[in-house]
């Protein structure tokens, strides 16, 4: 069972967003996505989140990963990320694909 919360930000017709979202898909990961071009507002948040303007902007509950490579990179590496959250801990393990 996965805890917590996924959060993309992205744009329409972005090749790493799209990505981006088949490597969660892939792992089982459930996901919420902030189109930008529809909630053109929430950039502001993004971009001071994440302090960065690029997409996709990859949040694991409040703890910015960064994008696509980012996420690819700890997927590799098989990295465990224990985040600690307000009100629960969130463990996550990311296995390397196939």
């Amino acid at each position: 069972m996965f805890l917590g919360q996924v959060l993309l930000f992205t744009i329409s017709g972005c090749p790493f967003c799209a990505r981006a979202k088949k490597l969660l898909g892939d792992l089982e990961v459930p996901y919420v996505v902030v189109n930008l071009e529809r909630f053109p507002e929430r950039r502001y948040e993004m971009q001071e989140r994440a302090g960065r303007s690029s997409v996709p902007q990859i949040f694991f509950n409040s703890k910015h990963i960064g994008g696509y490579d980012d996420v690819k990179k700890l997927v590799r590496l098989g990295i465990r990320c224990n985040i600690r959250h307000p009100g629960f801990i969130l463990t996550l393990t990311l296995l390397s694909l196939p």
